[in-house]
């Protein structure tokens, strides 16, 4: 969403906007590349914060999908969960716009990770779901494989969303404590 315009438009030439990949998680990259981009990435970066921390209102409608429609919708909860993702995602902007500034395009494989904004393919599900996306699977007769869907649906007729579909954001989970869990704790054991 964010390397779309209008917000891309901020800090790239027009020229470049259309190779800013929605991307974050991890990259592998030719070290000549990185080269080019690394100096960038932390330019770009800090232009990315100092602009939500000037204007957060316009970097939140333009670099959140739907977020100027929704914002009004969303409870208090999920818009904290959204803001405390803001200055952290100026980092994934910064490396998009600095491969893009340089020419660099980025191959978004979605057999990897699912990231927001992309629709997986039903022949090669994604390994990974790129933290702080929110994800919807419909509810599905036993039995049955759920559909995964991406941003804003509509529910099924004569059903709440609450009702037609389960919600997941890793964001979410501010209380999870991954240490309480028998498994897990049975695995640092052995260390």
């Amino acid at each position: 969403v964010g390397t779309e315009k209008p917000f891309a438009s901020r800090f790239l030439e027009a020229e470049a906007v259309p190779l800013a990949a929605r991307c974050g998680g991890f990259h592998i990259f030719h070290r000549e590349d990185l080269r080019r981009i690394a100096p960038l990435w932390i330019e770009y970066t800090r232009r990315v914060r100092a602009f939500a921390k000037a204007e957060p209102d316009a970097y939140m409608d333009e670099s959140f999908q739907d977020w100027a429609a929704k914002k009004g919708t969303v409870s208090a909860a999920d818009a904290s969960v959204k803001r405390s993702q803001a200055l952290w995602q100026a980092e994934m902007y910064g490396y998009a716009f600095a491969a893009a500034s340089v020419g660099v395009s980025t191959i978004v494989r979605g057999d990897t990770m699912l990231y927001p904004g992309y629709v997986p393919s039903p022949l090669a599900l994604p390994s990974i779901l790129h933290y702080g996306t929110d994800f919807y699977l419909e509810r599905q007769l036993p039995g049955t494989l759920p559909r995964g869907i991406f941003g804003e649906h509509a529910p099924a007729a004569g059903a709440s969303r609450e009702q037609s579909h389960i919600y997941f954001n890793k964001m979410a989970l501010t209380s999870l404590d991954l240490f309480a869990c028998a498994a897990s704790s049975r695995r640092l054991e052995r260390r």
